[in-house]
């Protein structure tokens, strides 16, 4: 009988579920992810953990939940750093021990601790990863070779033009149809974290809210890396925080393009990372007024009437803009 790996869906399944999926399918374990986030899902967790932090990690603790009785082990990996020269946020760091202090009966927690900037520490993470399942490191790694083409292939697919929510349906084999492109219609950008702006619950479906407003989507992680890079070098200090340095990158990228006609910033309240860099973002906005500019905080308390609201209003905007032009 196969070993069961509880994945929830939050934080960074969305920007790597398929990588993980592959890698603990390769060494023979099933892979079960929680349901998508609804609110009975966020209040289960809300009962277990009150705290001053943001929605998405508030997030984490309902999803760890509706799994706990289902799996073998819950896959909540420690991650300080997925590239050399930025970190992440420390609560992705804390999670598996805040978990572990106040849920003590939560089936074992795969904790593997991730940091890049470590020469030679991925390797050793992913054997560390794996080792449970198949203690054969030549097997360990095959399996991570199979699940990093998989992943290239994943971001490819975003790369093409679709949003993560979309590629991650099709890794898992479902049908998705290409957006519907309207005659006339906008090109909005969305930026902000992947855990924020893809979650359904946390972004209150904003993508769909858009779409059926007429809108085309643009996002981060369609943007070539070398244009982000491209982009932050123009600020006097570095970013070191990993998805804030692809959030202002892809902004001002957004902001000097042509094509695009509105660029919404989605911010998690209590975010401390978010509040510094939308005064970056804010300013490049003030500058370059050609491109429409909204910022969106959220939390558990943002309600559908007021989002529908803001985003009729910003799309009437832009359609007169237009119109004057």
């Amino acid at each position: 009988m196969a070993i069961k790996v509880g994945i929830p869906r939050a934080l960074l399944y969305y920007r790597f579920y398929p990588l993980w999926k592959t890698f603990f399918t390769e060494l023979g374990a099933e892979v079960i992810v929680s349901e998508p986030t609804t609110q009975e899902i966020f209040k289960k967790g809300l009962k277990k953990f009150v705290g001053d932090t943001c929605l998405p990690i508030k997030m984490v603790f309902g999803h760890v939940i509706t799994l706990a009785d289902k799996v073998d082990y819950l896959f909540i990996p420690r991650l300080v750093s997925i590239e050399r020269d930025t970190c992440l946020c420390p609560h992705f760091a804390g999670l598996p021990d805040v978990l572990c202090a106040i849920m003590p009966d939560l089936p074992p927690i795969l904790d593997i601790h991730f940091n890049v900037r470590k020469k030679g520490a991925t390797m050793k993470s992913i054997y560390e990863a794996g080792k449970r399942f198949n203690k054969n490191p030549f097997k360990v790694y095959r399996a991570y070779q199979k699940a990093q083409r998989e992943y290239e292939k994943f971001l490819k697919r975003i790369k093409d033009g679709i949003t993560p929510q979309e590629a991650i349906k099709i890794f898992d084999g479902e049908e998705v149809s290409p957006p519907e492109k309207k005659k006339g219609g906008l090109n909005i950008a969305l930026i902000g974290n992947p855990y924020t702006v893809y979650d359904s619950f946390s972004s209150l479906d904003i993508i769909q809210r858009l779409r059926k407003l007429g809108a085309r989507i643009y996002t981060s992680e369609m943007i070539p890396d070398e244009i982000i890079e491209e982009k932050v070098r123009t600020l006097s200090k570095k970013i070191y925080w990993s998805f804030g340095k692809e959030t202002v990158g892809s902004a001002f990228h957004f902001l000097d393009s042509p094509e695009i006609d509105g660029l919404i910033y989605i911010i998690s309240f209590e975010c401390g990372p978010d509040s510094l860099l939308k005064e970056i973002v804010d300013d490049k906005a003030r500058k370059n007024k050609r491109v429409a500019y909204m910022s969106l905080v959220i939390d558990e308390h943002t309600g559908e009437t007021g989002m529908d609201t803001r985003l009729d209003a910003f799309i009437e905007m832009i359609k007169r803009r237009r119109a004057k032009k």
